[in-house]
């Protein structure tokens, strides 16, 4: 029997606070890969968080190199996208120093400029969330699954939705083609894992002062050839909108997360967000809840709006060894008109 897992996810963030060592002890010095696997043992075994290790790698840093394979073999281990975040950026200063955190002298600096960049950041979300148009967008989905995390992800199927946002219903869904067949189905129907939340909602669970958010930054670097400053964050379950839903059991909490926000230095706008659930109650069935999303500069008609524009969602079943990952593009934006009806790719609009 298939098994499936719906999850709407709102959104998050992360406090990364003093690392607490397993031993007792304080230690010094880069972590190789060993350490790392060791750690992660310690937090599937409750003696230390997630965040408490990422704390330990940005503070010490790494003395391996970091490619592809490494990063299978940490995953595979348990670390999440936000942990496997860090050592990508940790083994990148150990190239190159110039990207390690600033001196000391500069710290008063940074604190200004954080809370500064920040604010405006929250000032340009609630702007984006009133300004963002009516528009039609197409997903396609590629939906993976795998019964262990030591084996390779497997292509389910693929998804073409068309999505519809408007400011009174938020987000509707169409499916139109499924593994390149026309398909007439309604998208709740199809089953497997979906999320929703992408437009506004994600960025209003970190940034809005209800959230109450904490942040650190993490560092700079360079994306999509702009300077950017990485926070790591954290919003508390009681503080957080991020709903996840179990469609088998028909069970749904709000959990608080813990993640990185990626803050375009000149627009002052988010550019990325990755979130990791870190509050799910260990009585829940879903027992893992990550994701990543990517905005950029899209022109719909004459007017350009900073759109989501790459998502990636995984899920697991710890319990029964079930994880499934969502990569989801979005492409084809178009401002929607409620007169009149935008037909697909490759599709003849239908006479009147």
């Amino acid at each position: 029997m298939r098994k499936s897992m719906k999850p709407i996810l709102t959104f998050s963030l992360l406090l990364i606070v003093a690392a607490g060592m397993v031993a007792g002890e304080q230690q010094d010095g880069p972590l190789n890969k060993k350490d790392i696997l060791g750690l992660l043992k310690a937090t599937a075994g409750g003696r230390i968080t997630e965040g408490d290790l990422a704390s330990q790698v940005e503070s010490r840093g790494i003395s391996f190199q970091v490619d592809e394979t490494t990063i299978d073999e940490l995953q595979k281990a348990g670390a999440t996208l936000f942990l496997l975040s860090v050592i990508r950026r940790a083994g990148e200063a150990a190239i190159d120093p110039r990207l390690l955190r600033p001196s000391e002298a500069d710290e008063s600096k940074e604190e200004d400029e954080e809370s500064s960049l920040i604010e405006q950041a929250r000032a340009h979300a609630i702007e984006y969330l009133q300004d963002l148009p009516d528009f039609i967008v197409l997903q396609t989905i590629k939906r993976y699954a795998r019964s262990n995390p030591n084996l390779p992800w497997r292509l389910g199927d693929t998804l073409e939705v068309e999505l519809t946002y408007s400011a009174g219903k938020g987000e509707t869904f169409k499916v139109v083609r499924v593994n390149g067949k026309p398909s007439d189905k309604d998208y709740e129907d199809l089953g497997g894992a979906s999320s929703t939340g992408e437009f506004g909602s994600r960025l209003a669970g970190i940034l809005m002062p209800q959230a109450k958010a904490s942040f650190k930054e993490a560092g700079r670097r360079k994306f999509r050839g702009r300077s950017v400053v990485i926070y790591n964050f954290k919003v508390e379950t009681v503080n957080s909108r991020s709903q996840i839903t179990d469609i088998n059991t028909g069970r749904a909490i709000m959990s608080g997360s813990s993640g990185s926000i990626w803050i375009d230095v000149e627009t002052r706008r988010a550019v990325r967000i990755e979130q990791s659930h870190d509050a799910i109650p260990a009585n829940f069935p879903i027992t893992l809840a990550e994701t990543v999303l990517e905005y950029d500069w899209i022109k719909v008609r004459e007017d350009r709006y900073l759109m989501p524009v790459r998502a990636e969602v995984i899920l697991g079943r710890t319990r029964d060894g079930f994880y499934t990952r969502n990569v989801i593009e979005f492409k084809d934006y178009r401002k929607f008109d409620t007169s009149i009806r935008l037909a697909p790719d490759n599709e003849q609009p239908r006479k009147p």
